[in-house]
């Protein structure tokens, strides 16, 4: 029988539904631009009773396994967007069969009465990532459930940094630390305007010796899918100093770290404050909506005026000599205050807090930032102001 790093005598049939699964998953590690051929491709390898997919951009990883009728083993590479789109209109209850041809070099893949045949290249020339396994000296493993881990990136990632000269702010830093005597998982990202720290003491495993790692926003975006798929399953990461790995069921993810460090995000998020104000979510949400459909790309910012049970909002556009203001109720404890905010940022926050009552921590005059969110609970999150 043909080694497995060979593609001599490939042969399998698979289920459409989980091998589009599979390449659905592994493409999202695959940039649809490059100037290597074969990041562009897949790994395809059958074993056993198992065909393994795997898609790599030399940044990440995605490996996902399918349980297949293996009639020849061996290991190839195959164009991944092609394959992916055709495999999804084939009809959805057939089998699909993948076939090398030994006499072309071809992957022939058919379904049906349908037949596609792909160029492949050399299983040996696929760069692998390795690493980041449990054991490993200096690896970190943990556990935490789906569905948590998903919700944590969702209510984090929105804060990553597009700022590329500050590559170290483009992830989410992630680290334990101790509250009250528990260990507890911390997510923070940061455009250098908004700060989303989220935290959880529902993971298993943790160790406050675990350094502290700055996941990509690619890697983050791909381990939220994962989260939300996985569900009230547990989803295991293991933590290195240069690399991550979250696996789940049949897929496996590892993704190299940035190699840079994390600002004292600490020192930004004020303890003291002499206002304090509550408001429901939506109606502040959709509030700031009306005020700022008279935004334009160079006004954003809008005024809330803060007194005795009532918030005002108002935005003016100079541009088109324009005004708007709306008010609405809130529960308020200070002196009558006011301050400026991008609009757009403010309600970031409020759309991501996963909270129906905003609480929002003034400071004693217009240029100290807000915090949004009880500083006691899982999400907390820092806005800066904005002269207006």
């Amino acid at each position: 029988m043909p080694t497995t790093n060979q593609p001599d005598g490939f042969a399998l049939s698979i289920e459409r539904a989980p091998l589009l699964a599979a390449l659905k998953r592994t493409l999202k590690a695959v940039e649809r631009r490059n100037t290597i051929p074969i990041l562009s491709n897949a790994l395809l390898r059958a074993d056993g009773d198992t065909l393994t997919v795997t898609g790599t951009d030399l940044d990440i990883e995605v490996t996902a396994r399918v349980p297949a009728a293996v009639s020849g083993g061996g290991a190839l590479t195959v164009p991944l967007t092609p394959l992916e789109a055709i495999v999804s209109k084939f009809e959805a209850n057939n089998t699909v069969s993948l076939n090398y041809d030994e006499k072309t070099g071809r992957l022939v893949v058919k379904s049906g009465r349908s037949k596609f045949q792909f160029g492949t290249l050399p299983a040996s020339d696929f760069p692998e990532l390795t690493g980041a396994h449990h054991g490993e000296p200096g690896a970190f493993r943990l556990t935490l459930a789906g569905k948590v881990l998903a919700d944590m990136i969702s209510r984090c990632a929105f804060a990553i940094s597009n700022e590329e000269t500050r590559y170290y702010l483009n992830g989410i830093y992630t680290h334990v630390v101790t509250i009250d005597g528990e260990p507890t998982l911390r997510f923070v990202a940061t455009t250098g305007h908004q700060l989303a720290r989220i935290d959880s003491t529902h993971a298993q495993g943790l160790d406050p010796l675990m350094p502290g790692i700055i996941i990509p926003r690619k890697a983050v975006a791909i381990f939220g899918a994962l989260g939300a798929d996985t569900g009230d399953g547990d989803v295991e990461l293991i933590v290195t100093r240069s690399k991550i790995r979250a696996s789940a069921g049949t897929t496996s993810i590892v993704s190299k770290l940035i190699d840079g460090t994390f600002p004292d995000y600490q020192r930004v998020i004020p303890t003291q404050f002499q206002n304090e104000a509550r408001a429901p979510t939506l109606a502040l949400i959709e509030a700031l909506g009306r005020v700022a459909t008279l935004s334009g790309e160079k006004v954003r910012g809008v005024k809330l005026q803060f007194s005795e049970n009532l918030l005002g909002i108002t935005l003016r556009n100079h541009d088109i000599e324009s005004e708007a203001s709306d008010e609405l109720d809130i529960e308020f404890e200070g002196t009558p205050f006011e301050i400026g905010f991008n609009s757009r940022y403010l309600a970031e926050i409020l759309d991501h807090s996963g909270s129906d009552v905003t609480t929002l921590h003034l400071g004693a005059d217009n240029t100290a930032p807000i915090v949004i969110g009880d500083r006691l609970a899982e999400g907390l999150y820092v806005l800066m102001p904005l002269r207006i």
